[in-house]
């Protein structure tokens, strides 16, 4: 990705950068490695949305170069959006209750045919 970045940097002083999934959990540190990495300014950012800027003096010849990884970085461990299991219950009775649950008549329909 960083050397994606810098081949967009040729053309264009700013990158638009669309993060998706589980990335948008933790923003700040995205940000905080992208400016790291690449060298590069944050100048915007909403949601999943950042631009970076090279800057003024950027030189495609003198760039920083980024090494080959030949090894693949330990994924990040992100918390579930969605509890399993409600506070105060065990594993046992929460699967008890997503019993009755199905079984339970729907109060309306969202559509009828």
């Amino acid at each position: 990705m960083l050397e994606v970045i810098h081949l967009h940097w040729k053309r264009r002083r700013s990158v638009k950068i669309r993060c998706k999934g589980v990335p948008t959990m933790a923003m700040d540190n995205v940000c905080f490695h992208l400016e790291d990495k690449t060298g590069g300014k944050i100048i915007h950012r909403i949601g999943g949305t950042v631009h970076l800027f090279r800057g003024r003096n950027y030189n495609t010849r003198f760039r920083p170069k980024i090494p080959l990884m030949l090894w693949k970085p330990a994924a990040p461990i992100y918390p579930r959006l969605i509890k399993r299991i409600p506070d105060g219950l065990t594993k046992e009775e929460a699967i008890e209750m997503q019993k009755r649950g199905r079984k339970v008549q729907p109060l309306c329909n969202l559509g009828c045919f």
